[in-house]
């Protein structure tokens, strides 16, 4: 499996600085700490996306949840909405793993993102973020299990901590 740590230690020549190639060739991205951070922005959640676009071969994503203003969150919620009639090759995805997460509003716009349109996904693992209340973690697994996912062999695994 190629990771984008893979590509963190060589040298670039000139036939490597093709970013595209390397994103071809990424088949696992993980991220402890700071993207869903990402998705509580409106420019950054964009160039989230599009990191995830441009890796045709992305089999694994683990992420950690974070947060941010209110006014990036609203941003955020909408430019994922808007995301859902788009075509999103996340054909090869099979494995999700989401840590921290509060249920918060571009947090779940994603997940279900996600599962609207990874064709080959397995497994969608989520662990609620230490702080949520009880009250947060049930409306998240409720949710959860309503979104509509592409792949009928999908699997919603809600951890509850």
């Amino acid at each position: 499996m190629t990771t984008l740590d893979d590509y963190s230690t060589l040298e670039p020549t000139e036939s490597d600085r093709n970013l595209i190639e390397v994103l071809g060739k990424l088949s696992s991205l993980g991220s402890d700490g700071g993207f869903l951070r990402f998705l509580a922005k409106g420019v950054e959640v964009k160039c989230a996306l599009c990191l995830i676009r441009s890796s045709p071969n992305l089999q694994s994503l683990k992420i950690e949840s974070s947060t941010s203003s209110k006014a990036d969150m609203k941003t955020a919620t909408q430019y994922l909405k808007a995301q859902q009639k788009h075509k999103i090759p996340l054909g090869r995805l099979k494995i999700v793993k989401i840590s921290s997460i509060k249920g918060l509003e571009p947090e779940m716009e994603f997940v279900k993102l996600l599962l609207l349109k990874a064709t080959a996904l397995r497994k969608l693992e989520c662990r609620s973020a230490y702080e949520a209340e009880e009250e947060a973690r049930y409306n998240m697994l409720k949710q959860l299990v309503s979104f509509r996912r592409a792949s009928p062999k999908a699997q919603i695994i809600f951890r509850d901590i």
